[in-house]
């Protein structure tokens, strides 16, 4: 119960999310250890849905450091440049995703150096026959609330074979940071003071639209909208500046009963280039009588990944406080299952 409100599953989704510091730290404790050669030139990560996120982390934690580049693959097949001078970090959850399979298999073909992340599953069968790398994560939860699991591993892995450092000093920081979060957000009986559950009463009945002040808060924006597609079962969106300055933010016109309809959610960090923030200004004045809601999240932390993982989490506790407004059960995810099925017996 909600104040006043329940649907199954949401004191579910509140512990999943709940656990996540704890994620961290039990990663923390492994010793991932894959023979990879020198000689890495990029890292593609392999994955769909929540298993594909923790790769886009590891690109935005990366994006402005002298690191190799990398990529992440959301689809059968592998980029054309991927070749024995690659890595690649196969990731699925449940191990049985047909896309990460197929890339996975596409890897192997190309040459390239691979290692796995999985509970278990064909893909983690494949691995153990193949005699490649493979890192067993726990069970037991959606891909969407195994985040910690599925990101952990991979900024382990490149501090260990060198080509990122300071990993495991910006997980310990995120770890705290998000105890500190889930102090103020987490509650079986949130109050209306609860930060997250405000956020989530102005969202009801409106489209979320969550804006990254920068593209390296674009995971940030990105888990934001799939967690409110699969824990609210409610559309959103997202962007970043300053890229939509110059498509979507023209888009926002008419019709007045649609846009009035919109509710946007700036994420800032605090590495914000000051151009960025005189757009997020000028676009929020400009669009001030065309678009009645605008709500600002903070990060929180020193270091790019806490920053992320903040606007994350926080993002998570407001999707699972939304389903709560809705009456919607936020753990099954019954379109995804159908069309699984279907696929699987077509």
């Amino acid at each position: 119960m909600i104040n006043g409100f329940s649907a199954k599953g949401v004191k579910q989704m509140l512990d999943y999310i709940h656990g996540l510091p704890e994620q961290l730290e039990y990663c923390l404790e492994q010793d991932y250890r894959i023979p990879i050669a020198s000689g890495i030139s990029n890292v593609v990560v392999a994955g769909m849905g929540g298993s594909a996120i923790g790769g886009d982390v590891l690109r935005c934690c990366l994006n402005t450091r002298k690191s190799v580049p990398v990529l992440v693959s959301r689809d059968y097949r592998l980029p054309g440049f991927v070749g024995r001078d690659s890595l690649v970090l196969a990731v699925s959850y449940s191990g049985n995703t047909e896309e990460t399979i197929s890339a996975f298999e596409d890897a192997r073909a190309k040459g390239a150096q691979i290692a796995v992340v999985t509970t278990g599953g064909q893909l983690g069968s494949l691995a153990e026959k193949a005699g490649i790398p493979l890192i067993t994560i726990p069970a037991g939860l959606p891909p969407r609330s195994a985040l910690g699991y599925l990101f952990s591993p991979l900024a382990l892995i490149v501090e260990k074979i060198g080509l990122a450092d300071s990993m495991r000093y910006e997980l310990r920081e995120t770890t705290a940071v998000l105890k500190e979060i889930r102090e103020e957000l987490y509650a079986d009986e949130p109050d209306e003071a609860n930060p997250a559950l405000k956020l989530a009463r102005e969202l009801k009945d409106c489209i979320p639209v969550i804006w990254a002040a920068g593209s390296d808060l674009e995971v940030a924006a990105m888990r934001w909208k799939g967690q409110i597609n699969e824990n609210a079962k409610a559309p959103a969106y997202y962007n970043c500046f300053p890229e939509l300055n110059h498509n979507e933010f023209t888009g926002l016109e008419c019709p007045e009963t649609l846009t009035k309809k919109l509710a946007v959610i700036i994420l800032r960090g605090g590495e914000e280039n000051p151009r960025i923030g005189r757009r997020v200004d000028i676009t929020r004045e400009i669009l001030s009588d065309k678009i009645t809601k605008f709500l600002t999240v903070e990060a929180r932390g020193r270091s790019r990944m806490a920053q992320l993982f903040s606007l994350m989490y926080t993002g998570d506790f407001v999707s699972a406080y939304l389903a709560a407004i809705y009456g919607i059960d936020p753990v099954p995810v019954t379109l995804i299952e159908a069309l699984k099925k279907k696929l699987k017996d077509s």
